[in-house]
């Protein structure tokens, strides 16, 4: 695993870009909107600490950006939290177009359903929605040697 230091895939070269001129001190500019946003909708105290640090050698470039240890713990439970969010979305939506559509359903028909309204997600995913709505009786395989899937409630 690469490192900060690395001369090769620093992932702060990374995000300054091919030509290494962009800089990282504006990425913080999100973290302090939110911080300010969270106190004025009195989500948290008005001294609440920036749980974000840049790293790097002081006046300059950042070399990246860090989460305080203690409060790691709390963004991990919110990202955790979102992505279960998502994913809920992303079945809740694929079931209401196929209940809107109806017909045949496979994995690229899912993808590009959900695309359209803005759901990304690769086939594999979509494969796995379609199994999670056949598990809860919203669709039916068509076929044992096809990935195929149609409404339940529109039978052979």
């Amino acid at each position: 695993m690469r490192g900060l230091g690395d001369p090769v895939g620093d992932p702060a070269d990374v995000l300054r870009g091919p030509s290494g001129e962009g800089k990282l001190t504006g990425s913080s500019g999100a973290f302090k909107a939110a911080l300010k946003r969270g106190v004025r909708r009195n989500w948290w105290i008005a001294d609440q600490v920036s749980p974000v640090l840049a790293e790097g050698p002081g006046f300059g470039k950042v070399a990246g950006y860090r989460i305080r240890t203690e409060a790691l713990p709390a963004f991990q439970a919110t990202v955790t939290t979102h992505q279960q969010g998502e994913l809920a979305s992303q079945k809740d939506r694929l079931a209401e177009a196929i209940s809107t559509e109806g017909g045949e359903w496979d994995a690229q028909r899912s993808v590009a359903a959900l695309h359209e309204i803005g759901h990304a997600v690769d086939e594999k995913r979509a494969r796995q929605i379609l199994r999670d709505l056949v598990s809860d009786g919203i669709l039916q395989r068509v076929d044992t040697d096809r990935a195929v899937y149609r409404p339940a409630d529109q039978g052979q």
